[in-house]
């Protein structure tokens, strides 16, 4: 029973999670995180809003290897939980190396985060 709920436990943070970056990528480009920081989540090479379907395919990928890591860590299965862990440390790394400094995520979803342009007083 306790595995049961552990496992009950990490789908529901998951779906929470997902529906959380999905909904908000997808309607307005960014988290709350990313429009504090001035940041949004476009498409590329022309930089249109993300949209449902990259900001799905973003989320998914962006939220597997922590899920696979800590579902199959919840199910003993020591082999595929590393390749859970090995697929969220790629993702950081590609980040971290990358001159454009877009996430495997970003990349296989065709997106990238920008800076929003704020619009204000205009400099005389």
């Amino acid at each position: 029973a306790t595995i049961s709920a552990l496992v009950s436990y990490f789908l529901l943070v998951f779906l929470i999670a997902l529906a959380y970056f999905w909904a908000l990528e997808a309607r307005g480009g960014a988290t709350l995180g990313k429009r504090l920081l001035g940041l949004r989540v476009v498409n590329l090479p022309g930089q249109t809003p993300a949209g449902v379907w990259s900001a799905g395919v973003r989320t998914i990928l962006f939220l597997a290897g922590p899920a696979i890591f800590a579902f199959a860590g919840a199910w003993g299965i020591s082999l595929v939980s590393l390749l859970g862990a090995a697929l969220w440390f790629a993702d950081s790394v590609v980040l971290a190396t990358d001159p454009q400094k877009r996430s495997l995520h970003d990349r296989l979803a065709g997106t990238t985060v920008v800076r929003k342009v704020r619009s204000g007083p205009s400099a005389r």
